[in-house]
C-alpha cells in the first residue's frame, strides 16, 4: 500500500467579510490598485472608521503583486435587475504557500494545514488591505484539487499509457482536449469543458519550466478542476471553505471515488473488451488463410499493448502451442517501429498500485509473463 494522498491544491474563495481598508501605499512589494471613483461603488469604510465610496480593489501577481496569494478583487457590479451586487474574490494556491521555496509541488491534505494557509491569507490581507477580514461564511468558488505519483521511468515513457486514459474519459469532458508536446515531447494532457476539467501532466517538467528547478524524480500530477460553486457542490457535496476544512481528510476518497467513475473502472471494462474481441479477431484471420493470423492482427487492429493479443491467445491457442504463439507474436510485437507495444499495460498498473487501485489481471502463463518483463 502507498500512501499518495489526494489533495487541495488551488482554490478560490467569495463571499468572505471585508472592510476597514487602508490606502493603496507605494511599496512595490504590495502593488494594490484602489479605485474610489465610478457609477457602481459600496459604501466601506477606511482603516479609520470614516465611510467612503468604493468602486474596486485589486492585487494580482500578475500585475506585480508579490504577497502570498495570487489574487484579490473587491469590488460592486450592476446585477440582472441592475441592483448592485458587492463581491471579493480570492484566489491563493495552498501549497505554494506553505512551501519554503515556492513551489507548488505537495498539496495541503490536512486540516492543520488548511488552517494555517487560512490564517496566513488572514493575515496577510490586515497588513496590507484591510483591518477587518472574515472567512467563516466564505464559499469556494474554483477548486483544484490533485494526486502527485512519483514514477519509476522518464515520463514520455508513458504516452501511449497515458493517451489510452484520454481515449477512454467522458465524451461530456472533451470539449475542451489538448495534448501537451513542448520541444516535441509528451509532457500530458487536459480535458474539459465550461464547467470541470481533468489533466494527466509532468510536474517535473513543469516546475523546471515555471520555477528553474530540477526535481530528482518523475511526477505524474493528475488534477481536477472544478470552477464554479455549484460543480465543487455536486463534486464535494458542499462548498463552505469551513465544511472543506473538517473533511479534508476525507477528500482522498473522494477524488479517488471520482476518477475510478470517471476512467478506472472503464480501463478494467474495456481491457475486458478488447481481449474478447482479439479472440474473434485472431479466429477470424485464421479462416481467411495464407497468412499469419497474429501478424494481420498487428497490422491491421489498433490495440495498444501486446499483452492485450496475448490474453486473447490463451483462449484461442492449446496449452501446447500457446508459448509458442506468444513468443512470435511478441517478436511481432517488436518489430513495430512507429509505436511501442510492449509494457503500457505494466505502466498502467504502476499508476493503479500507487493509487491503491487494484491492478489489470493479466490473464497469461509464468513463462510468458517473465518473458514480457524482460522488455518492459
Amino acid at each position: 500500500m502507498t500512501n499518495i494522498i489526494a489533495g487541495v491544491d488551488r482554490i478560490k474563495l467569495y463571499n468572505f467579510e471585508l472592510d476597514e481598508f487602508y490606502k493603496p501605499n507605494n511599496n512595490e512589494k504590495y502593488s494594490i490598485v484602489r479605485i474610489e471613483d465610478g457609477d457602481v461603488f459600496r459604501i466601506a469604510k477606511d482603516s479609520k472608521g470614516i465611510k467612503f465610496k468604493l468602486n474596486y480593489i485589486k492585487a494580482t501577481n500578475k500585475q506585480g503583486y508579490d504577497g502570498g496569494f495570487t489574487e484579490l478583487k473587491v469590488g460592486s457590479s450592476k446585477g440582472k435587475d441592475k441592483a448592485v451586487e458587492n463581491y471579493q474574490h480570492l484566489d491563493i494556491n495552498p501549497s505554494r504557500i506553505l512551501s519554503i521555496d515556492g513551489i507548488n509541488l505537495k498539496n495541503v491534505s490536512t486540516k492543520n494545514e488548511f488552517d494555517k494557509v487560512l490564517y496566513l491569507m488572514e493575515d496577510e490581507i490586515k497588513k496590507n488591505v484591510c483591518k477587518k477580514v472574515d472567512f467563516s461564511q466564505a464559499k469556494i468558488k474554483i477548486l483544484e484539487t490533485n494526486v502527485n505519483i512519483p514514477l519509476d521511468n522518464e515520463f514520455c515513457e508513458y504516452e501511449q499509457a497515458f493517451e489510452y486514459c484520454r481515449s477512454l474519459l467522458p465524451m461530456r469532458m472533451k470539449s475542451l482536449n489538448s495534448i501537451y508536446y513542448p520541444d516535441n515531447v509528451y509532457t500530458g494532457f487536459k480535458i474539459g469543458n465550461d464547467s470541470n476539467s481533468l489533466k494527466f501532466y509532468d510536474k517535473k517538467a513543469q516546475i523546471l519550466y515555471d520555477n528553474g528547478k530540477k526535481l530528482k524524480k518523475e511526477v505524474l500530477r493528475i488534477e481536477y478542476r472544478d470552477v464554479t460553486g455549484t460543480k465543487v457542490k455536486n463534486y464535494l457535496g458542499y462548498n463552505d471553505v469551513i465544511q472543506l476544512t473538517e473533511n479534508l481528510l476525507s477528500l482522498d476518497k473522494t477524488f479517488k471515488d471520482r476518477l475510478y467513475k470517471d476512467l478506472i473502472s472503464k480501463i478494467y471494462k474495456d481491457i475486458v473488451i478488447k481481449v474478447k474481441d482479439a479472440v474473434k479477431k485472431i479466429k477470424m484471420y485464421r479462416t481467411q488463410g495464407g497468412k499469419s493470423a497474429i501478424d494481420e492482427y498487428i497490422k491491421n487492429d489498433i490495440f495498444f499493448d501486446i499483452e492485450i493479443l496475448l490474453m486473447a491467445l490463451k483462449e484461442t491457442e492449446s496449452p501446447k502451442n500457446y508459448s509458442r504463439q506468444c513468443t512470435k507474436a511478441i517478436e511481432s510485437a517488436r518489430d513495430v517501429t512507429n509505436v511501442n507495444l510492449i509494457g503500457n499495460i505494466h505502466l498502467l498498473n504502476e499508476i493503479l498500485e500507487k493509487l491503491n487501485y487494484p491492478k489489470i489481471e493479466m490473464k497469461m502463463t509464468p513463462t510468458i509473463k517473465k518473458l514480457l518483463e524482460e522488455y518492459y
